[in-house]
C-alpha cells in the first residue's frame, strides 16, 4: 500500500506540491525493500527516481481521482503481482501500453475518465479472453 501511494509522484505531474512533503514525512519512517525509497528527494519536481518495475510485489495501484497527467508508464507491465490497477478519473493521455498484457494476475483495471486515445491493445484484450481481467 505504501508503494501505491508513493508511486503517484513517479513520472506524472499532478496538482499541488504539499502532498510531496506529506509523502516524504511518511517515507522517512518507512523501510522499503531493496532500499527503493532511498532516492527520494522532495526538493525536485519528481521526487522519486526509482523505477516502477522495482515494485515487483505491488498488488494494488490505486491513484484514481488525482488529476494526474502524462502517459501511462509502460513499466507498469513489470508489476507481475498486480491485482488491481485503478488510474481512472485523471487526465492521462496517449495509448494504453501493450505491456499491461503481461499482467497475468490482474483482475481489475479501471482507466475510464481520462484522455486516452487509440484501441485497447490485443495483449490486454487477451487477458479478458482468458477470463482473468474484468475491465470496469
Amino acid at each position: 500500500m505504501v508503494a501505491a501511494v508513493a508511486v503517484a509522484a513517479v513520472g506524472w505531474s499532478g496538482g499541488g506540491g504539499g502532498w510531496i512533503w506529506m509523502l516524504y514525512a511518511w517515507k522517512i519512517v518507512l523501510v522499503g525493500p531493496n532500499n527503493v525509497l532511498q532516492s527520494w528527494d522532495p526538493t525536485v519536481k519528481s521526487p522519486c527516481t526509482w523505477d516502477l518495475g522495482d515494485l515487483d510485489s505491488l498488488q494494488y495501484l490505486e491513484v484514481y481521482g488525482n488529476n494526474l497527467s502524462g502517459s501511462i508508464p509502460r513499466e507498469l507491465g513489470k508489476l507481475f503481482h498486480l491485482i488491481s490497477l485503478d488510474l481512472y478519473n485523471n487526465q492521462l493521455s496517449g495509448h494504453i501500453p501493450p505491456t499491461l498484457g503481461k499482467l497475468k494476475s490482474l483482475k481489475f483495471m479501471r482507466l475510464n475518465s481520462n484522455k486516452l486515445t487509440g484501441k485497447i491493445p490485443i495483449q490486454v484484450i487477451q487477458l479478458i479472453q482468458w477470463g482473468n481481467l474484468q475491465i470496469m
